[in-house]
This record gives structure tokens, C-alpha cells and sequence, in this order.
């Protein structure tokens, strides 16, 4: 649920069809449910897609939020992937926001 709810979010960016949001909000509902099962092993996804989600809604105060949370909890279940990609996609967020010095310290750190 995870990628493809990434890969739908990036496919909205692009074509803006309402049924890549449908598709990703799916996945956040799925991964919700997981995430209460399993929290060590999904919150950091749930986050990082939820972040997605809200920067694809426009909601940048929560999107930022949410990529701390990802970060932070891929950072406690020690899934350093994870923690890299949300730090690459928090510091992509800031890129796309024109905030170059903290794009820089994300990118760094998912290095």
C-alpha cells in the first residue's frame, strides 16, 4: 500500500486526475489499519505518505508535521532506509517550497 500510494500521489502531481487521489487515500486507509497492528513495523510509512498527502492537499503545516513524525519513528524501529527516504522526500517538500537551506539538512541527513 505504501508505494503505491507514493507512486499514485507523484502520478496526481503530474496528470491531476482525481482517481490517483482516490488510489492514495486507499493506501493511507490501509496503512492506518496496519499501523495499529503493527506500529513499529508502519507508522513510519503511514507518516510519510500522510505527509504526501497533505502536501498534495496543501496543507504544508501538516505535511511538515507529518514527515517529523516519519523520521522520527523510522529513526526509533531503527529502519534507517526509511528514515533516509523521509528525510530525501522532507528535503525534496522543502526544495519545492524554496526553503534551500532546509532542503540541504534533509538531504544531508537521509545521507
Amino acid at each position: 500500500a505504501f508505494y503505491r500510494g507514493l507512486t499514485a500521489l507523484a502520478q496526481w502531481d503530474i496528470l491531476r486526475s482525481r482517481n490517483f487521489m482516490k488510489v492514495a487515500k486507499s493506501c493511507l486507509n490501509e496503512l492506518k489499519i496496519g499501523q495499529k497492528n503493527s506500529p513499529i513495523n508502519l507508522s513510519h510509512s503511514y507518516y510519510l505518505l500522510k505527509a504526501e498527502y497533505s502536501v498534495a492537499k496543501k496543507k504544508h503545516g501538516l505535511a511538515e508535521r507529518f514527515f517529523s513524525l516519519s523520521i522520527r519513528h523510522a529513526e526509533e524501529g531503527k529502519v534507517l532506509h526509511e528514515q533516509a527516504l523521509a528525510c530525501e522526500r522532507f528535503g525534496f517538500y522543502y526544495l519545492r517550497r524554496n526553503n534551500h537551506e532546509a532542503a540541504y539538512e534533509q538531504i544531508r541527513a537521509a545521507y
